[in-house]
């Protein structure tokens, strides 16, 4: 217990229903008003706040994450934080962070009787701006590897993504690094042999990046 004038501090490190006595006798101070004084000061548990792990989950600049409370009790009062993580002060057990770069995610939680806790994580995000090509693909319609496109992970902004044959006639194109060629040009098959790509993407570094190769279509 500490003190400073006529205020009085205490602490309790756990949980449960204290008393508290006052001996009101200044020194050569007589009558009513001094002696001893009494009452009990319920103390109650902090909540229990955790947020759910996420595993080794590579998370890339600009993804957006899903961040959960671990076994969430209904009279608590969650809040996320920080705000240019999640652009409003989310409330809740579940909420989507925006993750620009390395960051601690807080959620903090206060329950029923006013008591505050806090969890937080550090999220390392990676700039994932690596984009990789299979050397051959097998359009044969089987489900297995039937689709020329980029192998990654990340966020690009992608200005052009093209196919062409030996021949320099351009096979496939697209902004949209999701599609990916079919072995078809005009719903046509295209014969086996070497095929020439070629990307430009921006990642979230803001740098354009330019990518050559070749592959082989085999049927």
């Amino acid at each position: 217990m500490d003190s400073t004038s006529d205020i009085y501090y205490a602490m309790w490190h756990n949980a449960g229903v204290y008393t508290i006595t006052v001996n009101l006798s200044p020194s050569g101070a007589t009558g009513c008003g001094y002696g001893l004084f009494e009452d009990t000061i319920t103390v109650y548990p902090l909540p229990d706040v955790h947020i759910e792990p996420l595993n080794g989950s590579l998370i890339c600049d600009g993804d957006n994450v899903v961040m959960n409370a671990v076994d969430p009790a209904i009279t608590n009062v969650y809040e996320w934080a920080p705000l240019g993580v999640f652009y409003s002060r989310d409330k809740g057990t579940s909420a989507v962070a925006i993750i620009d770069s390395s960051v601690y995610i807080y959620l903090q939680a206060t329950s029923s009787y006013g008591c505050v806790n806090t969890d937080s994580v550090y999220i390392a995000a990676k700039s994932c701006c690596g984009l990789y090509f299979p050397n051959a693909f097998t359009p044969n319609e089987d489900g297995k590897n039937d689709i020329f496109r980029p192998i990654t992970q990340g966020n690009h902004k992608v200005s052009i993504f093209s196919i062409e044959n030996r021949y320099g006639q351009v096979v496939f194109t697209t902004i949209d690094e999701r599609k990916g060629w079919d072995g078809k040009l005009d719903g046509v098959e295209q014969p086996i042999g070497t095929y020439f790509f070629l990307i430009k993407y921006q990642c979230s570094d803001g740098k354009d990046y330019l990518k050559k190769g070749d592959f082989e279509l085999i049927r």
